[in-house]
């Protein structure tokens, strides 16, 4: 069974319209998974305990989502609130790599410069608290 039987089918349909699914497909997501990146692969490089510290923010944020993609680029930094919340200074654990690259691709992209900021510190404060 492939992995992307595991992804509800209206998830893109639920978060963005006909039009953004037409531009997230032509910049090569696809518009089953809302991925760049097959779900295989991610599971491999996770598999393969990818150190992601090695890796640039630009490099991880390839891994963003169709989703947070088109939203940071239509600059609705109102869907990032809940995303972006308060930083838990003790916490510790893993996050996906397209977790964090959604967060790297906010930092790096969204034009409003106090979502940008506040994405940048969520992100530093992630990579230095993987365990």
């Amino acid at each position: 069974m492939s992995l992307e039987n595991h992804i509800p089918e209206n998830l893109l349909e639920r978060y963005l319209s006909q039009e953004e699914i037409e531009r997230i497909t032509e910049v090569g997501f696809s518009p089953k998974t809302g991925l760049r990146i097959p779900l295989e692969e991610l599971v491999k490089k996770k598999l393969q305990l990818l150190d992601i510290r090695s890796m640039t923010m630009e490099q991880v944020a390839k891994y963003v989502d169709a989703i947070t993609y088109i939203k940071t680029e239509n600059n609705e930094w109102t869907f990032f609130q809940t995303m972006l919340g308060p930083i838990q200074e003790n916490h510790q654990g893993e996050i996906s790599l397209t977790g964090l690259g959604n967060i790297a691709y906010v930092a790096l992209h969204i034009k409003d410069p106090n979502v940008r900021k506040h994405a940048q510190m969520m992100y530093d404060h992630l990579l230095s608290s993987m365990v």
